[in-house]
């Protein structure tokens, strides 16, 4: 009796992993969709402008206007854009890197002044 239970229990553990193997098997292409889906958005580099908007939602680059082109904005003499020029001037990649931040030229940007002393912690 006792051989009989050993085997049916044998049974039982093989019908489980076969169970287990088939549903693995139907799943295996909605977890690859899963898993590919995940894999583009974690390699999508979200651009970020001197001034610290993200470049897709930028105004100028959504429309097509941006002076940089799909670049965006980057440190450099810019007549369009007051922030990426000082950057440049004072050797920053971002304003709010700067230690200086925020300053007059950040009340000029796009973002607002008030949001520029919050992030800051200067009043």
């Amino acid at each position: 009796m006792k051989r009989i239970t050993s085997l049916f229990t044998r049974c039982r553990i093989i019908e489980a992993s076969y169970l287990a193997i088939s549903w693995v098997k139907t799943m295996l292409p909605s977890l690859e969709s899963l898993l590919g889906a995940t894999s583009a958005l974690m390699s999508m580099e979200l651009r970020i402008g001197v001034c610290g908007i993200a470049c897709e939602k930028c105004p100028r680059m959504t429309a097509g206007r941006c002076p940089n082109g799909q670049t965006g904005c980057v440190p450099k003499e810019n007549r369009f854009c007051e922030i990426a020029t000082c950057a440049f001037h004072k050797g920053q990649r971002l304003c709010f890197e700067c230690p200086e931040f925020p300053c007059q030229t950040t009340k000029k940007g796009p973002i607002s002044f008030g949001y520029c002393q919050f992030i800051s912690g200067r009043p």
